[in-house]
């Protein structure tokens, strides 16, 4: 018989339910309730540190390899969110054992795989522990949302220009309600300066040149940057709430909470849910958008605001029909300088060149670094990956260190398992003989040799957990070795295949940076010790 036990704790504690009192736990219940089990039929995974979010966990993972190897007939846990806090991570899981006919029991729940009602009701408890974690977010998510009609600042890195005040109010019977609101500051004038030069130059770099060029710098005393001036732009906060953005916001589908009245009150407008921070906050289309009458001042005119949206919007459709060739922006350096270069497009010609960043913000003068040609550079390095000696990345990782490391810790950490389980066993047997306790120093000297094994319990269960760290360390250090290596065969052999958006993801993938001196590019691939 073969019996795994999981445990898994995020945070390393003493407190609670520690992956040592889960394992104890398993360990009376199987004794107790499988029969003919034994304490050598039990082989323990303990993840600590570890969130239940995915799967992605280091013993986790261990067992699930193993399992495939030699099948247990239990896998066993304290309670369901051990496995996993996601419903279909879980379910996954379960279908992955029912599959190989292995049990899984949960001992808190009382839930065991082996009978049909047991599958059924752990994947209603599973479902409404995650009902639950949902409902939770989408209160708090539709609280805010019914706040943000009223206008006020809800809070979070004020826009440039503004600063977050309180302000309390006495309403109806006396009762107090305070708010937070925006408050003009200093920077409010360079706000102003930004949506007159776009108005003028009609482009934002050269927007960003003029204000660098005249020491114009951000809040936190930074070189304006093409994205710092297009996100003043397209902020909301700073539109006139008037009929010319009320239009607008209503045209493009927003939730538009100002009406005509409020239309000649010089208020500025706030937007809510533009960013979905479930996608690392990327941006909201504008019909998801939440505009309501703000508590402060409109810094431009709703008319003004929509020609500047109209403007931009141009101006990205005509970048995005030719940006869609560069595959390495946002990996290639300036050697030069350090800073990132960017693409650059010609116009009225298939061309584009990735250029430095400082240089394009502010001139030649900042960085002498020559521009590099854009789809010349990309077949280059193409090319180089795909005739990159693997045998050399091999060398690099030294793929053998790293598993001798996992298994040696993995051998060591079963050695004191097993010492523990040895001293645990030779406590308990020592337990017996003191409910006889008389007073003699027989059992004077038992209590003795009791605490010594205490003590000599606890700093194995140190030795043990300084040896996990260690173990977990080690093993991500040769799974990422081994994707490493993945990454790079799955590039030669599907690279060609795939649309821009996918090789432009691969290629993040394999290359660590790429690094452009105004003579020669040096390539650094993911794993390479030394480019060539």
């Amino acid at each position: 018989m073969l019996i795994n036990i999981y445990s898994r704790k995020s945070r390393y504690t003493e407190e609670g339910n520690s992956v040592e009192n889960q394992i104890e736990m398993c360990k009376e219940y199987i004794l107790k309730n499988i029969k003919g089990a034994e304490l050598e039929d039990i082989v323990v995974y303990e993840d600590e540190g570890f969130s239940g979010s995915n799967t992605n966990r280091p013993q986790f993972k261990k067992m699930i390899g193993n399992s495939k190897k030699q099948k247990p007939d239990y896998i066993v846990c304290y309670k369901l969110d051990r496995i996993s806090r996601s419903v279909i991570d879980f379910s996954n899981f379960i279908e992955d054992m029912s599959s190989r006919n292995i049990s899984f029991i949960c001992i808190r729940e009382q839930f065991d795989t082996s009978n049909p009602m047991g599958r059924a009701m752990m994947y209603i408890a599973s479902v409404f522990a995650q009902l639950e974690r949902e409902t939770i977010a989408e209160r708090i998510r539709d609280n805010m949302l019914m706040l943000s009609h009223t206008g006020i600042w809800l809070g979070g890195i004020c826009p440039t220009g503004f600063t977050s005040e309180r302000k309390t109010d006495v309403v109806i019977d006396g009762k107090i309600k305070q708010y937070s609101y925006l408050k003009e500051n200093e920077d409010i004038k360079t706000v102003r300066l930004v949506f007159d030069l776009f108005l003028k130059f009609g482009s934002v770099s050269a927007v960003s040149k003029y204000l660098n060029k005249n020491e114009i710098s951000t809040v936190n005393n930074n070189f304006f940057y093409n994205k710092s001036v297009r996100d003043i732009l397209r902020n909301p906060v700073y539109c006139t709430a008037d009929k010319d953005s009320f239009d607008y916001f209503k045209q493009k589908g927003s939730e538009v909470y100002f009406e005509p009245k409020d239309f000649n009150k010089g208020l500025g407008t706030t937007a809510f849910n533009r960013n979905n921070f479930k996608l690392g906050r990327r941006r909201n289309p504008i019909s998801e958008w939440i505009i309501a009458l703000g508590k402060h001042k409109g810094i431009i005119s709703g008319k003004d605001w929509v020609q500047v949206q109209n403007i931009l919007n141009k101006n990205k459709s005509f970048s995005r029909t030719r940006r869609s060739h560069a595959l390495l922006s946002g990996v290639i350096y300036c050697q030069t300088c350090g800073s990132k270069m960017q693409i650059r497009l010609v116009s009225n010609k298939n061309l584009y060149y990735y250029v430095c960043v400082r240089k394009k913000a502010l001139g030649k003068d900042s960085c002498d670094s020559k521009n590099l040609k854009g789809a010349e550079t990309d077949e280059q390095v193409i090319n180089y990956i795909m005739n990159f000696d693997e045998n050399k990345l091999k060398k690099d990782l030294n793929i053998r260190k790293y598993t001798r490391k996992v298994n040696k810790f993995d051998d060591k950490l079963d050695e004191i398992k097993c010492e523990i389980e040895k001293l645990e066993n030779k406590k308990h047997n020592l337990f017996k003989y003191l409910e006889k306790d008389d007073g003699t120093s027989f059992f004077k000297d038992l209590k003795t040799r009791i605490n010594t094994i205490n003590t000599q319990i606890q700093k194995l269960e140190v030795q043990k957990q300084n040896y996990q760290s260690q173990f977990n360390c080690a093993e991500n250090e040769k799974t990422d070795v081994e994707q490493i290596l993945k990454n790079l065969r799955f590039f030669k052999t599907n690279f060609h295949n795939l649309d821009f958006d996918a090789k432009k993801s691969l290629l993040r993938l394999v290359v660590n940076k790429l690094t452009w001196n105004g003579q020669n590019l040096k390539i650094l691939l993911n794993g390479e010790k030394d480019a060539l």
